[in-house]
C-alpha cells in the first residue's frame, strides 16, 4: 500500500498484514494529528484492524468484532488512543441495527 501524507508530499510504502501481495477491500482513515493512519481490512473471511505511523511503519494489528459492518471505516478519538467502530447485525435475521464500540490502540 502506498500512502500519501497529508502533510507534505511524501509517499511511503506501508506493509498489509497476511496480504501475501494479495489485494482486499480496506477503509483507511487519518487520525486527527495525520500521524497514524487506521484500516479495516477484510480478508479471507476475517477482519482486522491496523494501524500505521504515517512513515508507513506497522504499528498495531488487532481482531476486529465479528459483525463489524464493511461499509464503515474506523473513526478515530480525539486523544487517537483508540478507534470507534460501527458494529452492525446484517445477517443474523434480525432488524438490522448500529451500533458503536471502542477499541483501544495497544
Amino acid at each position: 500500500m502506498i500512502i500519501h501524507s497529508i502533510n507534505d508530499s511524501t509517499k511511503q510504502v506501508a506493509p498489509i498484514p497476511n496480504a501475501d501481495g494479495r489485494s482486499f477491500p480496506t477503509n483507511l482513515v487519518w487520525s486527527p494529528s495525520g500521524r497514524h493512519i487506521a484500516g479495516v481490512i477484510h480478508h479471507d473471511g476475517q477482519t482486522s484492524i491496523v494501524v500505521w505511523e504515517s512513515s508507513g511503519k506497522l504499528t498495531a494489528t488487532m481482531s476486529a468484532p465479528l459483525l463489524l459492518t464493511k461499509a464503515w471505516p474506523a473513526i478515530w478519538s480525539q486523544d487517537e488512543k483508540g478507534l470507534y467502530l460501527v458494529i452492525g447485525n446484517e445477517g443474523t435475521g434480525q432488524k438490522h441495527r448500529l451500533r458503536t464500540e471502542f477499541l483501544p490502540i495497544k
